[in-house]
């Protein structure tokens, strides 16, 4: 019968045989300007990450440590909800803004989906669905701002906060 230390030094030699094998089974290649990973193999696409980061009070956006944005209206903390212009969020993402020729409705677009905002309201339609955000859409030297945790929750964001009031949003994509 085999002794328990006898077990534990089979089992370590066995994973340090399997884990350059697992190692070289996942490999990362560049093909079209695009990386992916294969294993065994299978192409699959890399999921890449995405960062913008705000302070609250700066006019500074960073776009994942490769591009600087100058806002023209500040992110501020409102009825302690944290406020972003919508612009500067939807050109970092790539989305379309559109506007009502009154200028009383913002209409954002994506690949996934499309949001119209009221100024003053709390609700969105979203798809042609109504969704409560819980604030009200702000407006700001002819800025729309909106809590920028409701919408970014919304396209999927994950949205952090720091005491010297950083503001992360990050987001997974394929």
């Amino acid at each position: 019968m085999m002794g328990l230390r006898s077990k534990v030094g089979m089992g370590l030699l066995a994973m340090t045989l399997l884990v350059p094998t697992m190692a070289s089974a996942a490999e990362e290649t560049t093909t079209d300007s695009s990386t992916t990973v294969v294993v065994n193999g299978t192409e699959f696409p890399a999921v890449k990450n995405m960062t913008i980061t705000m302070w609250l009070g700066s006019m500074v956006m960073d776009i994942n440590g490769e591009r600087t944005v100058t806002m023209d209206v500040v992110p501020e903390i409102i009825n302690q909800m944290t406020y972003v212009p919508l612009k500067y969020f939807a050109d970092a993402i790539g989305a379309e803004l559109t506007w009502s020729e009154n200028g009383v409705y913002t209409t954002l677009t994506t690949d996934e989906l499309t949001a119209s905002f009221k100024h003053g309201d709390t609700v969105i339609m979203v798809n042609g669905a109504e969704v409560e955000l819980g604030a009200y859409i702000g407006e700001k030297d002819g800025r729309t701002l909106v809590p920028i945790r409701a919408l970014g929750s919304l396209l999927g964001w994950t949205i952090g906060y720091e005491l010297d009031g950083t503001i992360y949003l990050t987001k997974a994509f394929k």
